[in-house]
């Protein structure tokens, strides 16, 4: 299976997250993670997702304009 760009369209929303279990697991301690409802376009799909990022992971989404996904 092959990755493709999925370019961000539009921000919707942006919430903090605040589920405590599963923010204490090991791989998580120390990191801030926020809910994100974002439009973004593969190949002409537009599609609409509410997902957990880490704000260093959604700041280089934004950054970049896309994700490989």
């Amino acid at each position: 299976m092959n990755l493709l760009e999925n370019y961000l369209v539009e921000v919707i929303k942006i919430e903090p997250f605040t589920d405590e279990d599963w923010s204490n697991e090991p791989w998580a301690k120390g990191k801030e993670f926020i809910w994100v409802t974002a439009s973004f376009n593969c190949y002409g799909n537009i599609s609409t997702h509410k997902r957990v990022y880490s704000t260093v992971e959604w700041q280089e989404i934004v950054d970049r304009g896309y994700y490989m996904g």
